[in-house]
């Protein structure tokens, strides 16, 4: 018995209950709770994620293993990666809604550039410069979302600042 997909198989589950647990808990609250329903779809996400791992893991041939990969994987990673974004602004009470926007749609439109142009390869003019500029803009992108997390930390920083001396985030760590 292969130890992957049962593993995979249990994150999934785990997620798919978080998601759904977490979802009927966020909407069934007035006002609606927009904190557990990011952390909802996240976890939905994640999990259609793992299954998109999981097909990968258990795929017969090498056809089934690119269309997983290219789609499955891309498309569910670009929705956790969008809905962690936002789970992290509603957690952390820091929620500059149009610069989340714009980096949603921008990493947005990445993956579907990417996915388009990798699929295609027309042999385009300039093909070079083309995929040198949507590697620049993934490491841009992936740059801008580490900026993005500043505010979050200093809130949660002032947080911390403000906990009793018995607080569980400044107690020193046990050695491992």
């Amino acid at each position: 018995m292969n130890v992957i997909p049962v593993a995979l198989g249990i994150a999934v589950g785990i997620s798919l209950f978080a998601g759904l647990l977490f979802l009927i808990i966020g909407l069934s609250r007035r006002p609606r709770d927009w904190t557990n329903v990011t952390f909802a779809l996240m976890s939905l996400s994640i999990a259609g994620n793992t299954i998109s791992v999981l097909t990968i893991h258990t795929a017969r041939s090498v056809d089934e293993y690119v269309i997983a990969f290219k789609f499955g994987f891309g498309l569910t990673s670009l929705l956790a990666i969008i809905t962690l974004m936002w789970f992290v602004a509603f957690y952390s009470a820091v929620k500059p809604r149009r610069f989340l926007l714009g980096m949603s749609l921008w990493f947005t439109l990445i993956i579907v550039f990417g996915l388009i142009f990798l699929e295609e390869k027309a042999n385009l003019a300039g093909e070079a410069v083309i995929e040198m500029a949507l590697i620049a803009t993934v490491l841009l992108s992936i740059y801008s979302y580490g900026i993005s997390a500043y505010p979050a930390i200093n809130k949660y920083a002032q947080q911390v600042q403000s906990m009793g001396p018995d607080a569980p985030e400044k107690q020193d760590q046990a050695p491992v």
